[in-house]
């Protein structure tokens, strides 16, 4: 995971415990960093869930999800969820284009988690 410090303050470390959290309220037991994925929750016999936190939608992401693919069937990318209308728009092209790949979203709003 890129602990680098964004331009906006915000660390994808800062989206681990809001995804934790929601996991674990559907029953997942939830670990951070297993190898090279950042989030793994697993829940009986079911296939891992495998999350890819980024601070914001890039290539880079979706590349790391696609990769993620051949581990488990179950990946998603988390993002915090941003105001605004350009968020808004782009946010449809990004659904559009996770509908297509096979990938689940996940929007954090990081002020109630």
């Amino acid at each position: 995971m890129d602990r680098t410090l964004m331009t906006d303050g915000m660390r994808e470390t800062d989206l681990y415990p809001p995804v934790k959290h929601f996991l674990q309220g559907q029953g997942y037991d939830v670990k951070g960093e297993v190898g090279a994925v950042d989030v793994v929750a697993c829940r009986g016999n079911e296939p891992p869930v495998l999350v890819e936190l980024k601070t914001t939608f890039s290539l880079s992401l979706f590349h790391q999800a696609i990769e993620r693919l051949a581990v488990s069937d179950v990946i998603y990318v988390a993002v915090p969820h941003k105001s605004g209308k350009a968020f808004a728009r782009s946010l449809k092209r990004i659904i559009a284009l996770c509908r297509r790949l096979g990938i689940g979203l996940l929007t954090i709003r990081l002020k109630d988690g």
